[in-house]
């Protein structure tokens, strides 16, 4: 199951457990990244990726990574056309 996360998504893993992805977003995006690229059950939707790079166009962030970017395309493609995720 892939869980996807929106902006108002609370995590309930890791060392921002309880925290909103907004919240993470603003504050440590390499988390985000890192569970992009590692962590096969995680993604977030179109939203939090904009959010993400609007932060990064004003400076208050670094952005995604290639790579992290192209594991999203790769966990939607990877999605049976009868399963969906899991929004959180």
């Amino acid at each position: 199951m892939i869980y996807i996360y929106r902006l108002t998504s609370i995590l309930k893993f890791g060392k921002h457990k309880g925290k909103t992805i907004k919240d993470v977003a603003e504050g440590d995006v390499f988390y985000i990244d890192w569970n992009l690229r590692e962590n096969d059950s995680f993604t977030i939707d179109y939203e939090v990726e904009k959010y993400i790079e609007e932060l990064k166009g004003v400076g208050k962030s670094p952005g995604l990574s290639v790579y992290g970017k192209m594991r999203i395309d790769d966990k939607f493609n990877s999605m049976d056309a009868d399963e969906s995720g899991l929004i959180v």
